[in-house]
């Protein structure tokens, strides 16, 4: 096969097949062009609106570094603190009401040097989750889908003679993940082995919700290798 930039619509000998910008001549008419530009169809691909089944329920809590701003204010700070900011923000005789926000905004300050003191915990970025198995074998709907990258944090820095000129950050290792947001249809539960306890533990790990209708309306994510499409 040869290739060739010249416009299709002049007639040549050989047949040709005309594919955007170059002309591929195909000089062996037992072996057809492949437009390169058509990719197979894939059965698995899943889109907004599909219902899938829960494989494995890893359900996501976030995407990033080991330390984010929440588990540092979780963990890395203490009650013995928390109540010097307050003290700290009445010394200023600021009116109550616009207490909590300051004090909001001052935590996650602190939090975010806490942070930039730590490195992030790590250069690993990569997906946290925590297991719910009471969604194994649930089926759900696909309502929203987003692309994250993981990979180990590294930087790069370009010198001259003067020294360093410039740095830049990128990951290594990276690898791609598509996350899918799901709605779940209902909660089926072993009758025989449930019992009150069951409920909270399927509800705990997202915040805000209070009863297990509740969870059922709410979205979560769960990365696409933990999911299996139905067939239409």
């Amino acid at each position: 096969m040869t290739l060739s930039t010249e416009n299709p619509c002049i007639s040549g000998v050989l047949p040709f097949e005309y594919y955007g910008k170059f002309v591929f001549i195909n000089t062996d008419t037992t072996h057809p062009i492949i437009n390169p530009s058509k990719p197979k169809k894939k059965e698995d691909i899943i889109r907004v609106g599909d219902l899938v089944q829960i494989v494995n329920p890893q359900v996501v809590t976030r995407v990033g570094y080991p330390l984010n701003i929440e588990s540092v204010v979780r963990n890395h700070m203490t009650v013995e603190q928390g109540m010097y900011i307050d003290r700290f923000i009445a010394s200023f005789g600021i009116d109550i009401a616009s207490t909590a926000k300051i004090y909001d905004d001052v935590v996650r300050d602190l939090a975010y040097g806490i942070l930039l003191t730590k490195k992030f915990g790590g250069n690993e970025r990569s997906i946290h989750s925590t297991n719910v198995p009471q969604l194994a074998g649930q089926d759900a709907t696909v309502v929203g889908r987003r692309v994250v990258k993981t990979g180990i944090r590294k930087t790069e820095y370009d010198y001259d003679s003067d020294g360093c000129n410039s740095s830049w950050n990128y990951l290594d290792k990276e690898k791609t993940h598509i996350i899918y947001s799901l709605r779940l249809h209902e909660m089926r539960f072993n009758l025989t082995s449930y019992d009150s306890s069951t409920e909270r533990d399927v509800f705990n790990f997202i915040e805000g919700i209070t009863s297990l209708d509740e969870f059922c309306r709410k979205p979560f994510e769960i990365e696409k290798t933990n999911l299996k499409k139905y067939e239409n």
